[in-house]
């Protein structure tokens, strides 16, 4: 995909058990709120076609009008749960919140990504694995199987439904 593999804007979107990789842009964008939840999914941004400036996720709760005004559109949830976002980035994740509106997400059992200075010492994060390569059997190729090194392995949460 040269641009986004996955765009919602202001959508509802459930996806499981779903690759998105190789994005000229990001993997998946929830732009202009909405509600998105994401289950055993993996966002692997390894573009190789040129270089690639944004990270994998994008979450966006407002937009900028033809007028140059803001209007936001609440993000009611964007919930990742037995994910991996991953990428060649230095972090892989991007949220761009209007804090007038609503800004609901969670990573729950994911590997992610992320900027370091990010604190995940609270309610959007748990037991999120940071920074540490999700060791695929070959990201180069597109094989997304997990080594038997993988940090991810038996690190998902295994009660729970999907909606």
């Amino acid at each position: 995909m040269s641009a986004i593999g996955i765009l919602g804007q202001g959508a509802n979107i459930s996806a499981t058990n779903t690759v998105v990789s190789k994005c000229g842009q990001y993997a998946v964008a929830c732009n202009i709120g909405g509600t998105y939840n994401f289950t055993h999914c993996t966002f692997a941004n390894y573009w190789d076609y040129s270089r690639r400036s944004t990270p994998s996720i994008l979450l966006n709760n407002y937009y900028e009008g033809a007028d140059g005004n803001i209007y936001v559109r609440n993000l009611e949830e964007a919930n990742f749960t037995n994910c991996i976002i991953d990428g060649n980035l230095s972090t892989e994740v991007s949220f761009q919140e209007q804090e007038l509106g609503a800004f609901n997400y969670s990573f729950d059992h994911c590997l992610i990504k992320l900027d370091p200075t990010i604190d995940t010492d609270n309610s959007h994060y748990q037991s999120v694995i940071i920074n540490q390569s999700p060791e695929f059997v070959n990201n180069t190729e597109s094989d997304f199987h997990l080594s038997e090194d993988s940090p991810a392995i038996d690190a998902g949460r295994n009660n729970f439904y999907i909606k």
